[in-house]
């Protein structure tokens, strides 16, 4: 299953984790040796921490902290 697309996403997580509150955070940044890895090197774009927020909105989960 494929947990990044959106029907799955919330399905999975209502069905295995139904009392869990879910968090999503932006707060990723580059540090150490994040330089050798030119896909982690970057912080988020505005248009992933968009893409994550609808993700996690239409998932139907009720405990959310953002």
């Amino acid at each position: 299953m494929n947990y990044f697309t959106i029907g799955g996403f919330g399905t999975a997580c209502k069905e295995n984790i139904p009392n869990v509150r879910f968090n999503l955070m932006f707060q990723y940044s580059p540090n150490y040796r994040a330089y050798e890895y030119p896909e982690i090197n970057r912080n988020l774009t505005k248009e992933e921490c968009q893409r994550a927020l609808a993700i996690v909105k239409e998932s139907g989960l009720e405990d959310v902290l953002v």
